[in-house]
Order: C-alpha cells, then sequence, then structure tokens
C-alpha cells in the first residue's frame, strides 16, 4: 500500500514548520525529496531514505 504523496508533503511541512534554527540548518543538508521504492519481499514503500541490505 502506496502512502498519498500529499499526506506525506503534508507531514514533512508540519515537522520543518517545528524545527529549530538548529535543526533546520540539519535539515538542509542532509534532505532529500522522498520516492517510492520496493523493499523486496515487503511490497512498495515511501520514504526519503533508501535502505539498501
Amino acid at each position: 500500500m502506496s502512502f498519498p504523496e500529499e499526506k506525506l508533503w503534508d507531514e514533512i511541512n508540519d515537522g520543518w514548520s517545528r524545527m529549530s534554527f538548529r535543526q533546520l540548518k540539519l535539515w538542509e543538508a542532509i534532505k532529500r525529496t522522498p520516492d517510492e521504492w520496493t523493499l523486496k519481499g515487503y511490497g512498495p514503500c515511501v520514504t526519503g531514505v533508501p535502505v539498501t541490505p
């Protein structure tokens, strides 16, 4: 089951609005655009960080 992209962006934006200045600086350095990937044996998942076994 895929997570709706609109809901994902709402979650990201909500978290972003609560970040401190230090957290925002870190987020800017490490953020990734969410993309959909498939984890073998578990089906499709949506995340900003792919997991490599």
